[in-house]
C-alpha cells in the first residue's frame, strides 16, 4: 500500500490541500500521513479543525524574527528525522512558501518523489514574490509530478522543458470551496465567527 505524506505549513496551503487530503483518507488503496511545519501555527490550527484534518507530524518550527534560512534549516532536519523512520512513497506540497521548498528539497535528499501542487505559476521576476519565485522554479527542478493549475503554468513548465507527468488539473482552492459548502451544510452552520 502506497504512503503519501502531505506537507503544509501555511493557511492558504492547508486551505487548498485539504479536499486532497481528505480524499486520499477516503482511499483505502493509500495510506494518509499529514506533516505540518507550523510556519502559520495560530492560522493553520483553525483551518485543520475545520476540516477536520489530524497531523501525524509536526515540526513547529515558528520563533520569534527567525529569517529565511532559520526557516529551511529547521525544515530540512526536522524531515530528515522524520525521513530516517518513516520513507513515504510520494510527498506532496502545495504551492511556493518556505515549507514547500524545503520539504521538496528534503524529500530530494532522501529520494522520494515530490508531487507539486500549484505547479508552473511564474512573474519571472525572482524577486517579486520574494522569495516565492525562486521557490517555484526550484520545486519544479525537483518534483516527480506537477499539477499545474491553468493553461499557462502547464506551457511554463513545458517552455523551461519540464514535460514528464505535467497535468493541468485547475485549482485546488476550487474544490476545498465545494467541501467547505458541504461542511458548513453538515454542521448546520450559520454564522462563522472572524
Amino acid at each position: 500500500m502506497k504512503k503519501l505524506l502531505f506537507i503544509i505549513g501555511t493557511r492558504p496551503e492547508a486551505i487548498k490541500m485539504a479536499p486532497l487530503i481528505l480524499e486520499s483518507m477516503n482511499n483505502t488503496k493509500v495510506q494518509t500521513f499529514v506533516c505540518s511545519s507550523s510556519q502559520h501555527e495560530s492560522m493553520l490550527t483553525v483551518i485543520l479543525d475545520f476540516f477536520e484534518i489530524s497531523l501525524d507530524y509536526n515540526l513547529k518550527i515558528m520563533t520569534k524574527n527567525q529569517t529565511l534560512s532559520n526557516v529551511t534549516e529547521k525544515i530540512l532536519l526536522g524531515l530528515n528525522k522524520i525521513f530516517q523512520n518513516f520513507h513515504p512513497d510520494y510527498v506532496f506540497v502545495h504551492g511556493d512558501t518556505n515549507t514547500a521548498f524545503a520539504s521538496s528539497l528534503a524529500a530530494f535528499y532522501n529520494q522520494i518523489p515530490v508531487v507539486h501542487i500549484e505547479a508552473g505559476l511564474r512573474t519571472y521576476n525572482r524577486y517579486s514574490p520574494y522569495p516565492e519565485e525562486i521557490n517555484r522554479r526550484l520545486i519544479s527542478e525537483i518534483a516527480s509530478i506537477h499539477f499545474a493549475p491553468t493553461k499557462l503554468a502547464f506551457d511554463n513548465l513545458k517552455n523551461e522543458n519540464i514535460t514528464q507527468n505535467v497535468f493541468e488539473v485547475g485549482n485546488t482552492v476550487i474544490d476545498s470551496l465545494r467541501v467547505t459548502k458541504e461542511i458548513i451544510k453538515k454542521k448546520n452552520i450559520k454564522e462563522i465567527d472572524t
